[in-house]
């Protein structure tokens, strides 16, 4: 019998959608693309993921691999706002409430940053319905 139901956060319980923020400050499609990939895809994001850089070091590590972008990225991770990239699934605190309700104990496994993470717990209610969890960032593992 299934007691226990592990779920990952991005892209199945909240969504990660870069692109809006992008085009809300001002990007074009080929820079969306562009910038996309230097900052989300760079091996120092991932290293944020891991919790072995902090978020002032993924800026000043993207922005010295990246000299002819360096003003553009900054600009972009300095201002970043979560609530133009972030976002509960609207499907989530009802399906994660109604297996809590049918007695399943409810766990998250995910590769999170420590300041992603700490939106996510201030912003979605998900978090409310959790028996436990391991993020990438606090046990230093990607």
């Amino acid at each position: 019998m299934i007691k226990n139901i592990i779920f990952d956060l991005g892209g199945v319980l909240i969504d990660f959608i870069p692109e809006k923020y992008l085009k809300n400050i001002g990007l074009n499609d080929e820079e969306i693309k562009l910038y996309k990939k230097m900052i989300w895809s760079s091996k120092e994001w991932y290293l944020g993921d891991k919790g072995t850089l902090s978020y002032p070091e993924i800026i000043d590590e993207i922005c010295k691999n990246n000299p002819k972008h360096s003003d553009k990225l900054r600009y972009i991770l300095d201002n970043k706002n979560n609530d133009y990239i972030l976002f509960e699934a609207t499907y989530a605190y009802n399906y994660l409430l109604d297996l809590k309700n049918k007695g399943y104990k409810l766990y998250f496994l995910s590769n999170v940053n420590k300041f992603d993470l700490k939106y996510d717990k201030e912003h979605f209610k998900i978090f409310e319905l959790i028996d436990g969890a391991i993020y990438s960032a606090e046990v230093r593992v990607c």
